[in-house]
């Protein structure tokens, strides 16, 4: 089978129970952002093979991964997180990064809400500003931006387990797909610049606001560290996070990674927002609108 994001192409070699696995896991949906399953596909850039081993490896030659795992077809989302991490590397050779958080648009601007942890009201904000404001919704948990700074699509399937989402969203969202999500809320689907960097910390309990900007030193060392996060390995684990995935970084990535980096922080207003949470989307839609 092959799987495609963002324009880039990964063809992935196993036995039938575990490919079909794969296409009916909803985990791939939710991990994988602006992922198609095909059956073929002539950008492939990269090749996965997957064997069932006593002995867990993950190893790599160019763009030929070998990925040795223990009853694979049970460990469906080990080797999701394996396919996205390879996906990232070759989006980041093609200038398109994956960012961790939910992003909006308002008109022909993107606000991205990022934060390292959950449960800063990242989606809440998202959510709410869509269902109070009129923002449209770029993508939640995973986002994707291009070398132009164009937020150009993200992960539009909601997933929570958090009483304060069900507090704080006025309709029942969770588990809902891109189809039945759009019946809800407006779905942005042209690509957006990204206009506005928000850290959120939101609390139902607080009744202030506080608004700190930061400089664009400051600003660039956060965002170099945000878009490096994937293609190192850093945020998920597999074997029931035990096992730590090997850096698929290169020279040539980072340094132009880099680069980026500092671009956007010279030109989109990076900031933290703390207070009451609808004190906050009424900052934001201020900021925007």
């Amino acid at each position: 089978m092959y799987i495609k994001s963002a324009g880039v192409c990964i063809r992935v070699s196993a036995n039938e129970e575990v490919i079909e696995s794969i296409r009916s896991s909803i985990f791939i949906f939710q991990y994988i952002p602006d992922v198609q399953l095909l059956d073929k596909c002539n950008e492939d850039k990269a090749n996965l093979t997957i064997i069932d081993s006593s002995v867990h490896e993950f190893v790599f030659k160019n763009d030929r991964y070998v990925l040795k795992i223990s009853e694979p077809e049970k460990r469906c989302r080990d080797i999701i997180t394996i396919i996205e991490y390879i996906l990232e590397r070759l989006r980041q050779r093609i200038g398109i990064y994956c960012l961790h958080g939910s992003a909006i648009s308002f008109g022909d601007k993107g606000v991205w809400l990022w934060g390292p942890i959950s449960g800063l009201g990242k989606t809440s904000i998202a959510i709410g500003l869509c269902q109070e404001y009129g923002f449209k919704l770029i993508g939640d948990e995973k986002i994707l931006i291009n070398s132009n700074g164009h937020l150009i699509g993200g992960i539009k399937h909601i997933s929570y387990n958090k009483k304060s989402l069900e507090k704080s969203i006025s309709q029942n969202l969770n588990e809902k797909n891109e189809t039945e999500l759009s019946k809800v809320i407006k779905l942005e689907t042209n690509k957006v610049k990204l206009s506005f960097a928000i850290l959120p910390i939101a609390s139902y309990l607080a009744e202030y606001i506080e608004k700190e900007k930061w400089d664009s030193n400051k600003s660039a060392f956060h965002f170099y560290e945000e878009l490096s996060r994937k293609i190192r390995g850093v945020s998920r684990r597999i074997i029931d996070f035990t096992t730590p995935i090997e850096s698929l970084d290169e020279n040539k990535i980072s340094v132009t990674r880099s680069l980026f980096a500092n671009k956007i922080a010279e030109s989109v207003p990076f900031c933290i927002i703390s207070g009451n949470i609808g004190k906050i989307k009424t900052e934001i839609s201020h900021m925007v609108m």
